[in-house]
């Protein structure tokens, strides 16, 4: 199992998952996690990983 935190549009977790590793991605930008399943389509079917919104205050606002 492979945790990228800060994952942007999943480019190391695309890679590691074409040689076999399962991985969770985890970014605050719903853009960013956007681009990354397009990238990797099969990660909803296959169970092979997920991607996942992470929250963090800036100035004391969620975003």
């Amino acid at each position: 199992m492979y945790l990228d935190i800060d994952c942007g549009t999943g480019n190391y977790t695309n890679a590691l998952q074409k040689v076999g590793f399962h991985f969770i991605g985890i970014d605050p930008s719903n853009k960013m996690l956007e681009k990354a399943k397009l990238k990797n389509p099969k990660i909803d079917k296959n169970d092979l990983g997920d991607y996942l919104v992470s929250c963090r205050k800036k100035e004391g606002k969620s975003f």
